[in-house]
């Protein structure tokens, strides 16, 4: 019965696939990053380069088509995580009292930044989450609303209802 064996065994391909190239982007991704890099980055990166095995077109080394898949996925990591540590900053920043002018901040600039400060804190929470995971983490509608367990529908509701504040509460500080 070669039939059931075969086929028994083309079910484990991906994962033995998946298997032999976790050391491989481990090494490649702690070379971009200069450091370990995290385990769900490198899991992240496995499953895409397991997806995407049968567009492989052999124009060029498996090798080179697999350095340059895990070169996208951290130079998109690193993009998004200096996103996500301006914005976490910014946000304790936020809940600091009293904070004290830069020495190369004029005094518009520091009233922008206070009044952007006071108008993020003056969100709710679903519209702060939903801001920071779309724009700060380049995260879908569809991806925010799973992770937040509502409809995409509701999640651009909540952008919509946070960007207006932010405008209004920004040229209330004019």
């Amino acid at each position: 019965m070669p039939g059931r064996g075969g086929g028994r065994r083309s079910k484990n391909l991906p994962c033995q696939l998946y298997a032999r190239l976790w050391p491989d982007v481990e090494q490649i991704a702690c070379a971009l990053l200069g450091e370990e890099p995290s385990r769900d980055l490198v899991h992240d990166i496995c499953v895409e380069i397991t997806l995407a095995n049968p567009r492989f077109r052999h124009d060029c080394t498996y090798s080179t088509w697999m350095y340059a898949i895990v070169s996208h996925h951290v130079h998109n990591w690193v993009r998004r995580e200096r996103k996500h540590r301006n914005l976490m900053l910014a946000v304790e920043q936020a809940y600091l009292p009293g904070r004290v002018p830069l020495p190369n901040e004029t005094e518009d600039e520091f009233a922008l930044v206070e009044g952007l400060r006071a108008a993020l804190a003056s969100l709710t929470e679903a519209q702060r989450t939903c801001l920071f995971l779309l724009r700060c983490e380049s995260r879908s509608s569809r991806e925010v609303a799973v992770l937040l367990k509502t409809t995409p529908t509701a999640v651009r509701m909540h952008l919509h209802r946070a960007r207006a504040h932010l405008r209004r509460r920004l040229e209330q500080g004019r």
